[in-house]
């Protein structure tokens, strides 16, 4: 009797074993990844590398969703209310949420996708030391020039190694009065959106721990003001008012191009290439900067599930996704193992430039948690748009500037328990 106690206790045992087995197994683990923006090329990728992933991890459900409206502000309703996803796409705003990421430096460490990722674009994405995003695509500034305009000026197409004096000689050349009115109607150059990336000529616009500006450098001072001089009209070689649609009309021979200009100048009725940013001489130093800005994934500190929510994003890194997005077009990969997926797409022939400057890029205002607020603030200065009409030279403007922005981050740091 006693022996078959035991074995219908064990066989109960085994029964329920089997039981929770099953049902451990029926139960799917649920992500929800969210991507921006509106681009339903995008959509339809995304939706598909999701099912492959699910496909691959049957015991893991991915829920694609484009939250439709602000992206940025849906983020904050939902991790307000305890409905934030997993996993998500973050662009410049990564650092509204810089406090609110699980770090990622075990990825990194140990992740074949992230170690391919450039090393100067990781950096990019950092806060106090740990890594919040992972930036899988960026978008990076080079130079269009128009080469018909060149071959009619009889000027040699800008090099590799070319610097702003180049620059500003070619620039000279090539402001033209076409129509014999006495008044230039074709212009040199035209360095456009330089408020932004024209404060990191001298390097990144924070000190590396995020407490203090440092943009009031001379390397910095002096490069912002060839660029005023410029976008003034001082220099007699810029449109004004600035025009930013002026390079694909032909009307300007130079100009700062982002990869996502590269589809509409595709259509101009003119050939062009790009290169790399002129580097500023300063010193007999030669100092390289771009604009770039990051496309992230990052994952919500508040998943239930952050060991799957890793493994969903390095299977975003993997060389079989990143190829998917690199031959999609969307975004210059971040990893030079795409670079030959990625300048099959050209034209421009030079294609490559940017990927080359990705390790030219610096932290810009906003690349701080505190970075939106004092781009407003700075944007909202008399001073600030005194240097761009011309009237207060930059090596009085930048040092104010600076030292008020630095008593705005010493209250920023004081007010969040900052040591």
């Amino acid at each position: 009797m006693k022996y078959m106690k035991k074995a219908a206790i064990l066989m109960l045992v085994v029964m329920m074993t089997m039981a929770i087995t099953i049902t451990s197994s029926a139960e799917k683990v649920k992500l929800v990844w969210t991507t921006c923006c509106a681009q339903t090329d995008r959509h339809a990728l995304f939706k598909d590398i999701a099912e492959q992933y699910m496909a691959k991890n049957p015991n893991v459900e991915v829920e694609w969703m484009y939250p439709a409206g602000n992206y940025t502000d849906n983020m904050k309703t939902y991790y307000a209310a305890g409905a934030a996803p997993d996993v998500i796409w973050i662009g410049g705003d990564i650092w509204v949420f810089a406090n609110l990421f699980l770090p990622l430096d075990e990825l990194v460490a140990k992740d074949a996708g992230a170690k391919a990722i450039n090393p100067a674009i990781l950096r990019l994405s950092q806060f106090e030391g740990k890594q919040i995003g992972l930036p899988y695509g960026a978008n990076s500034h080079t130079m269009m020039y128009n080469k018909d305009h060149f071959g009619e000026a009889g000027l040699a197409y800008p090099h590799v190694n070319w610097t702003f004096d180049d620059l500003q000689r070619m620039a000279k050349v090539l402001t033209r009065d076409t129509n014999g009115d006495g008044q230039p109607d074709r212009w040199g150059v035209h360095l456009y959106a330089v408020t932004q990336w024209g404060l990191t000529a001298g390097g990144d616009f924070y000190t590396p721990d995020g407490r203090k500006a440092q943009f009031a450098n001379p390397v910095t001072i002096d490069m912002l003001q060839f660029a005023a001089d410029a976008v003034s009209g001082k220099l007699g070689i810029s449109p004004v008012p600035e025009d930013a649609q002026a390079g694909l009309k032909g009307l300007v021979s130079i100009r700062n191009l982002g990869i996502f200009d590269v589809p509409a100048y595709r259509q101009a009725p003119f050939d062009w290439d790009v290169i790399k940013f002129p580097a500023w001489v300063h010193n007999n130093q030669r100092y390289e900067n771009t604009f770039v800005s990051l496309e992230n994934w990052a994952i919500f500190n508040t998943t239930k599930h952050p060991k799957e929510a890793m493994d969903f994003v390095s299977f975003l890194l993997s060389r079989e996704v990143m190829q998917q997005i690199t031959t999609a077009g969307i975004v210059i990969p971040t990893q030079s193992i795409m670079t030959p997926s990625f300048v099959q797409s050209s034209p421009p022939a030079n294609l490559k430039a940017f990927i080359e400057v990705l390790d030219h890029g610096h932290r810009i205002s906003n690349t701080h948690p505190y970075g939106r607020d004092i781009t407003t603030w700075m944007n909202s200065q008399t001073t600030w748009r005194n240097i761009w009409n011309g009237t207060v030279p930059t090596r009085i403007a930048l040092p104010e500037l600076q030292e008020q922005i630095n008593i705005m981050l010493d209250e920023y740091w004081a007010s969040v328990g900052a040591n």
